[in-house]
């Protein structure tokens, strides 16, 4: 993540800025395909994604095998 995505993001306005030039001295930018699967229900989230550009779907199927979003 750059600079600029990190400045432009209205949730981090409030943060000091250490913490904000932490998060860009840390991030990685992802790029991922229409349809890819991010994260599923038994997977451990092992990091913390901020959508920058595009949509997420966010959806699970319920124990009646209906798709709930």
């Amino acid at each position: 993540m750059t600079a600029d995505n990190v400045n432009r993001i209205e949730a981090f306005d409030k943060l000091p800025k250490p913490d904000r030039d932490y998060l860009q001295a840390h991030c990685q930018s992802l790029q991922l395909p229409a349809g890819k699967t991010v994260f599923s229900p038994d997977m451990e989230a092992a990091h913390f994604l901020i959508l920058v550009r595009g949509s997420v779907k966010v959806s699970q199927t319920g124990v009646n095998g209906r798709n709930i979003v």
